[in-house]
Parts: structure tokens; C-alpha cells; sequence
């Protein structure tokens, strides 16, 4: 038995508990190691850091430090032994490492919390990463910033078989930069969109035949707010049509009965299009050849990816060979972006992370003018308040998406074709849709304040020049003056962006919902329909604006007068 410490894939016979803390993340609980924290228990209580009490008490007395007290940590009675355990071992390893009392108290305290409601299941399932994401979900983003450390180490050292999958749901929920969580690249993520939408043009029967699955992620989680766990637990069986021609996908979530006044029928079977009924549909039959199992995802398809029958992947140790699980999708996710991404379209992009869609599928549905109970029973969550912390990203969100729509009218309509992009040039060529015109052709338009209208003034459907795509500024008018007048216009709606965004959460939060009949205040519903139509529009209009200001600063030096 090793008398240091516990590295996942392999024992360390030189490594001292100095050493063994430094490298936290690395040490994993194991049950039959407990005497070494028993014997290190006692020795910490020999230096008097713990006092009055034994290691299998369920409460432990801490010792005064600097310009703190003596203070009392608890585990919780209710816990099972070998958690009960396990948050005790994690305990010393704190002690070990120098927190301070209320950091001790602070992790186990939370920790307590979070064994009893997310992990009180006789066996893993995903019953555990529903519960801990739900449970994360009730924090506030000030706890969740001091949670997420805790809890990233925590899961490391407990190491259970859905670590990958909790870990990603810590990290998007308590992970905050300048206090927004975290997301890709907004340009890269519709690059990416892009691609998926040509590779479905261009696949060879090999490409469609093992990526078809990371085609099914992006287009089902990004229109339904999906947990990865329930995409790849869909049932082979979960598409149907009804009595009235809709189309239906049934969801592997268990349909829950609300228990309290303000808990919410989570929805099990939701209306899809025709469109996405067709490409689940396209699936099955790329994989009918296939040994059928009860779930949508094949993983004997999977297995005939080269990569995986280079690893042995028929050999791989699973608890259920017919699943083709979170592992494998991840697995999978990572290829495309070498094999199709990087190699077949040459883009170097800032990688999705297969939990990054749900959020995206809830920020996108606040944005459409979904309002919060609808929001919550198709994404699975039992309270309203679940909902909040996503609203931190609809500002940023909706900045990225004018900032590229932009660029989209700067440089290109549309993503080239596939021989485009395995050129040499790599990316999109840029071509200005404001395109040089002939002095000749200038004088058939007509001058406006600044620049020229290609369309025709009287039956101007815009309104303002700064919106419209007709607006022709030739680069010997670029000035002071027009920059002015373009940029006061982009703050402008900036603010009244940004206004209707707050405007739209405080309609959605104060909104009046019947929890019984799903209902709720159809005016309140209406004007958050309004707004969100109008916030829209406003983006649009900012991107048509900003493109213009955009192309003065690459193109064209200022012709002010003296």
C-alpha cells in the first residue's frame, strides 16, 4: 500500500504529503486507504490544530488560528459511511493543505449539501448530474464563484464514474470571467454552425456514418435545451407522429409531478419541426445495418470509426455496450474538430464543449421572447429561479452576434463552398457588399446627406440610411463628420439594445404564471413577444450601422475639409 498519496492511474512510492497536496487535483479517494488519513487525523490532532475529538465522530472541533476562533465542522448524519468517509478524508486534505477555519467550514458545509441531494442514489446515474446541476442552479452567482474550486477538487478526489460530465456542469455554471460565465468564441461558434451546414452537403458515406452524431447534438441541443446525458439516452424509439400530424421527440427525462406551489411539471415529450423529425429519421436508417439497441445513438456505428478501431475500440470497458455514451460524444466531438474542422476546412477554432449548446438553446428561447415557465419545462428545470443566471449572457451574446453580422456584411454573405475554404487562402475572401461604383453609375443615384441611395429615396422601406444596405458612401466622402454621425447612432442602440434586454427580464420575472394549467399573463406575454421582435430588429439595424463604420476605419483615410 502506498503511504503518500493516490494518483488515478498509477501509485506514487517517493511522494511526501507536502508534495501529495501541491497536487490536489491528482489524488483520488480510495476506500482501502482510509488508515493512512486515520493515521494522519491523529497526527494532526497531536499538534493540536484538532482537538476534543476522534475521527469517527460526525463532529470535529478546529483549533483557534490567527484572528479566528475555535470552530465546529460537521458531517451530516444522514450521509451514507462511505460518504460520510470520503467528505472526512477530503477534510484532512484541506487541513493538510493550510485553509483557514472558515474555508473548512465554508467547503464542508456546501459539501454536506450537495452529497445528501445529488449523490444520495444507490448507483451512479444521471439522476446525479440532474440533481447537481439543479442544485448548482440555486446558488447565487457570489456562492457559486467560491463553489466552483470547491467543487472541481472535490470531484477530482471523489472520482466518480460521471466525473467528466459534473465537471463540465461546475465549470459552465461557476465559472465567471469579469462576472460573465465563460462561452466560446461567438464568432468561432457560428463559423462552426457554418460547417456543420456544409459538411452535410459534402460528406462522403464514411464521414456521415461516424459524425452523423455530432450533426444530432448540434442541431436537437441548440433548438432544446438539452443535458448531454439526455441526448445520448434518447431512445431508438423517440420520434412519433400524433393524431395531428405534429411531430413529437420524447425526451429520457423522467416526467416530474411538481410537489410544491411553486415547482414546475418538467415536460418529457416535446413538438419538434419536420425538419428535425427528418434528420433523426435520416439517422436511424444510416444505422438500420447495425445491431439495434434501445437507445438512438449506435455505438457499434461509433466502432467503425477508424480511430476507435486503432484504439480496440470493441474492447473498450463499458458498463453498457449497447450506449453509446458522454464519453464517446465527447470522444467524437474532439475527431470533428481535427478530421473536418481543421483538416477538410482549415479553421483553427476556439472548441465547443458539448454542454455549451444548452446554454446557448436557453439564451436563445429568452431572446425569441420565450417566456421563464415555458423556458423551464422544456429545459428541465423544477423552479423559475434556474433560469437567472442565464440572463447574465444575453447582453455579451447579443453584442457578439451584431458584432459578426457585421463582419458578415463587410466581407461575405454566406460561407464559400468547400473547394473555397480548402484553398490556399484558408478563410473567407473579404468582398465588400458596399461595392465601388463608376462615376457614371454615381450620378443615376440619389445624393442623400452623406453618401448615395441605390435604391430609390421615396420608397425607402429602412428609414434611416444608417440601417440600409443601399447606402453607397464613396471613400472620398469618408470624414469626421460622418463618423460622428454613424457612431452616435451605434451608442444609441447600444443603450436602447441593452434597455429592452433588462426590460424584457423584468417583464419575464414579475410575470403572473399559473403553475397548474402552464399558462400565464397573455399581456405580459405579448408585450414580451414585442420586444423581442423589436430587440432583433434593433441588432440588425446596429450591424447594418456598424458595418459601415467598420469599413471607414479599414478602407478608407478621412477627406475632412481644412
Amino acid at each position: 500500500m502506498n503511504v503518500h498519496g493516490y494518483i488515478k492511474e498509477e501509485y506514487v512510492t517517493d511522494l511526501g504529503y507536502e508534495k501529495f497536496v501541491n497536487s490536489f487535483e491528482n489524488i483520488t479517494f480510495k476506500l482501502e486507504d482510509l488508515q493512512i488519513y486515520i493515521d494522519k487525523f491523529i497526527e494532526i490532532r497531536s499538534s493540536g490544530r484538532i482537538i476534543n475529538t476522534n475521527f469517527k465522530d460526525d463532529e470535529w472541533i478546529l483549533n483557534a488560528q490567527k484572528n479566528e476562533s475555535k470552530s465546529l465542522i460537521r458531517f451530516n448524519t444522514k450521509l451514507s459511511t462511505e460518504m460520510k468517509l470520503l467528505l472526512k478524508c477530503f477534510t484532512i486534505l484541506g487541513i493538510i493543505e493550510g485553509h483557514v477555519n472558515a474555508y473548512t467550514q465554508l467547503r464542508i458545509k456546501y459539501l454536506n449539501e450537495c452529497l445528501l441531494q445529488c449523490f444520495g442514489y444507490q448507483a451512479e446515474s444521471e439522476k446525479n448530474v440532474i440533481a447537481f446541476e439543479s442544485w448548482l442552479l440555486s446558488k447565487t452567482k457570489p456562492l457559486l464563484s467560491k463553489l466552483g474550486p470547491i467543487l472541481n477538487q472535490f470531484l477530482n478526489f471523489y472520482n466518480p464514474i460521471l466525473k467528466k460530465e459534473l465537471l463540465e456542469i461546475s465549470n459552465q455554471i461557476c465559472i465567471f470571467v469579469d462576472g460573465v460565465r465563460t462561452l466560446p468564441n461567438f464568432k468561432d461558434t457560428l463559423i462552426f454552425d457554418h460547417i456543420i451546414t456544409d459538411f452535410q452537403k459534402t460528406w462522403t458515406d464514411y464521414e456521415k456514418l461516424i459524425f452523423f452524431p455530432i450533426i444530432l447534438w448540434w442541431r436537437v441541443t441548440l433548438v432544446i435545451p438539452m443535458r448531454v446525458i439526455e441526448f445520448c439516452s434518447l431512445a431508438n424509439d423517440c420520434i412519433t407522429v400524433d393524431s395531428s400530424n405534429r411531430f413529437l421527440l420524447k425526451i429520457p427525462r423522467k416526467k416530474v409531478r411538481a410537489k410544491k406551489q411553486n415547482e414546475i411539471n418538467i415536460a418529457d415529450v416535446l413538438e419538434i419541426n419536420e425538419d428535425l423529425f427528418n434528420l433523426i429519421l435520416e439517422y436511424k436508417e444510416t444505422t438500420q445495418d447495425f445491431n439495434k439497441t434501445p437507445y438512438l445513438l449506435s455505438y457499434d456505428a461509433y466502432c467503425e470509426s477508424l480511430r476507435v478501431k486503432k484504439s480496440n475500440g470493441r474492447q473498450l470497458r463499458k458498463n453498457n455496450i449497447d450506449m453509446f455514451g458522454t464519453q464517446q460524444l465527447s470522444s467524437l466531438l474532439v475527431y470533428f474538430y481535427e478530421e473536418i474542422v481543421e483538416k477538410k476546412y482549415n479553421f483553427t477554432l476556439e472548441k465547443i464543449k458539448l454542454l455549451d449548446t444548452r446554454h446557448y438553446a436557453f439564451c436563445n428561447m429568452m431572446l425569441q421572447g420565450f417566456n421563464m415557465l415555458t423556458i423551464a419545462r422544456i429545459g428541465g428545470h423544477k423552479t423559475l429561479n434556474a433560469q437567472m443566471h442565464y440572463f447574465s449572457h444575453l447582453e455579451n451574446l447579443s453584442q457578439s452576434s451584431i458584432q459578426f453580422l457585421a463582419e458578415q456584411h463587410n466581407k461575405f454573405s454566406s460561407l464559400p463552398d468547400q473547394s473555397s475554404l480548402r484553398s490556399e487562402e484558408k478563410i473567407i475572401k473579404a468582398k465588400s457588399l458596399l461595392k465601388r461604383y463608376t462615376e457614371d453609375e454615381i450620378k443615376n443615384f440619389f445624393s442623400m446627406e452623406f453618401g448615395y441611395c441605390t435604391f430609390n429615396p421615396e420608397k425607402c422601406p429602412v428609414g434611416d440610411c444608417r440601417h440600409c444596405s443601399h447606402l453607397y458612401i464613396p471613400a472620398d466622402q469618408f470624414n469626421s463628420q460622418l463618423i460622428y454621425w454613424l457612431n452616435d447612432e451605434s451608442i444609441r442602440l447600444t443603450n436602447l439594445i441593452k434597455e429592452q434586454l433588462e426590460l424584457m427580464k423584468s417583464i419575464t420575472c414579475n410575470m403572473t404564471y399559473n403553475f397548474g394549467t402552464f399558462e400565464s399573463d397573455p399581456i405580459a406575454q405579448s408585450e414580451l413577444s414585442f420586444l423581442a421582435a423589436n430587440s432583433k430588429k434593433l441588432r440588425e439595424q446596429k450591424a447594418q450601422n456598424d458595418a459601415k463604420l467598420n469599413l471607414i476605419f479599414r478602407e478608407g483615410a478621412l477627406h475632412d475639409e481644412e
